[in-house]
């Protein structure tokens, strides 16, 4: 579940950065979204991944054709 937190956090932060980015220079904050928009997409590919393993093992158990696999 920490990982799931971590990524709402990112999240809320970017939403905040946003929402105040005209109170600075617009190119700093571009590429400061930029940043932690790439962060975001790692942490979710990595989230993708982790929530596959976990459903092919589940799937797993109850095909005994698909054990070899994981």
């Amino acid at each position: 579940m920490e990982r799931h937190d971590l990524r709402k956090r990112a999240k809320k932060l970017r939403y905040a950065i946003e929402f105040f980015s005209p109170l600075y220079p617009r190119q700093q904050v571009n590429a400061y979204l930029s940043a932690l928009e790439q962060v975001q997409s790692v942490m979710g590919a990595v989230n993708d991944h982790i929530a596959g393993q976990a459903l092919m093992k589940q799937l797993a158990q109850q095909d005994p054709e698909l054990q070899q696999l994981v």
